[in-house]
């Protein structure tokens, strides 16, 4: 299975997500990746009603999907498949786990809040959430992009903390 698209979005699985970032990259499989979620039966339930038709979708642990990334027959399937995560923190823990399983990590709609600051346009982070950022692009070799929508341009968001700190 190529993971071809990997994000982290505090929505998780949304209209941008299920239209236009799965028709952008022809995914077949979404893996949404939150432990809280995969505990909690009701709240996974509503959240698999916005998956989209013709897509097969499942939330899982953090552990759970790095057991599938180490199957044989998942490695050697050519479908396409995306990872949806819910904080950077959970981003930083599963490639810890997993190793480099993208190329890029795309940051979504993580918004402004108590002890996040703008680190580029519509883009907000913690001093925690920006040490994340930094520790996945440097250990994993992983560019780390801020994008909202297929069709803007994506934002080095290593290059944001560079210059704006």
């Amino acid at each position: 299975m190529k993971i071809c698209f990997c994000r982290v979005d505090n929505r998780l699985l949304h209209g941008q997500v299920t239209n236009a970032w799965t028709s952008k990259y022809k995914i077949k499989h979404i893996f949404v990746v939150d432990d809280e979620l995969y505990k909690d039966d009701i709240a996974r339930r509503v959240l698999m009603l916005a998956s989209p038709v013709g897509v097969n979708t499942g939330v899982c642990s953090i552990d759970q999907m790095m057991g599938i990334l180490q199957q044989e027959e998942v490695r050697q399937n050519d479908a396409k498949a995306a990872i949806l995560l819910k904080t950077v923190e959970d981003a930083r823990r599963l490639f810890r786990k997993t190793g480099k399983v993208t190329d890029v990590l795309v940051l979504g709609g993580i918004s402004c809040g108590i002890g996040r600051r703008k680190v580029c346009e519509r883009l907000f982070l913690s001093d925690d959430e920006k040490e994340a950022v930094k520790d996945i692009a440097g250990r994993h070799n992983i560019r780390v992009e801020h994008q909202i929508l297929p069709g803007d341009p994506p934002v080095d968001v290593v290059r944001c903390l560079e210059n704006n700190g």
